[in-house]
C-alpha cells in the first residue's frame, strides 16, 4: 500500500520535505534552466536555494566527467521517490547494463529527459568498461546580499551568521554538525 504523501515541511522516513516551490524565484534566477534552476526553500533554516543534482559517474570521477541529468521533478516528489523504492537503484551499475537497464529506468522515473540522450553517449564512451554509479543529491545554497554581508562583516558577525545558518539547516535536516561548526 503506498504511503500517504506528506505536506511540505513534514517529515518522511529519513528526510524532511523542504518548503520549496517555483512560484517565488528571484528575477536573477530566471536565466537558469532545467535541473540547474534553483528552487527557493524557506523554513526553519532560512532562505536556501535547492537544486536537484542527480548524476552518473564512475568511481572517483572529477566533476567535469560526470553526467548531470536534466530532472524536472518537483523537489518534494524527488525526495519522496528516493526516500521510497528508488533508493535501491543507488550505487554501481555494470557497464553492460547502463543503456538497457539504468538509462531506461532513469527516463521512466523522469530523472533524465530526451535532452540527456546525446550526452549519455559521450558519457558511455568515456566510461568504457567501468561501472556507472548513480548518485542522487540535492545541492543547497544560501547567499547573503553584498550590502548585508558587508554590514555583518563590519560588525564582526558574518562568520557567526553563516555558522548559525548552516547549523539551523543541518538541524532542520536532522543531520549532525561537521567538526568545526560547534
Amino acid at each position: 500500500m503506498p504511503r500517504p504523501r506528506p505536506a511540505a515541511g513534514e517529515e518522511t522516513g529519513r528526510l524532511r520535505e523542504p518548503r520549496c516551490g517555483p512560484d517565488s524565484l528571484r528575477r536573477e534566477d530566471a536565466g537558469l534552466s532545467g535541473a540547474h534552476k534553483p528552487r527557493p526553500c524557506t523554513g526553519p533554516a532560512g532562505p536556501w536555494q535547492a537544486r536537484l543534482n542527480v548524476h552518473l559517474a564512475f568511481r572517483n570521477a572529477p566533476v567535469a566527467q560526470r553526467l548531470y541529468l536534466t530532472c524536472h521533478l518537483e523537489i518534494s516528489e524527488y525526495i519522496r521517490n528516493w526516500d521510497d523504492s528508488d533508493f535501491a537503484q543507488v550505487g554501481a551499475c555494470r557497464y553492460d547494463k547502463n543503456r538497457e537497464f539504468l538509462w531506461l529506468w532513469l527516463r521512466e522515473r523522469q530523472y533524465a529527459t530526451a535532452e540527456d540522450d546525446q550526452r549519455l553517449e559521450t558519457f558511455l564512451k568515456r566510461l568504457g568498461h567501468r561501472d556507472a554509479h548513480l548518485r542522487p543529491s540535492i545541492r543547497l545554497c544560501r547567499t547573503w546580499p553584498w550590502p548585508h554581508a558587508a554590514e555583518l562583516d563590519e560588525r564582526g558577525t558574518l562568520v557567526t551568521d553563516i555558522r548559525t545558518a548552516a547549523r539551523e539547516l543541518l538541524d532542520a535536516l536532522d543531520e549532525p554538525l561537521p567538526l568545526g561548526l560547534n
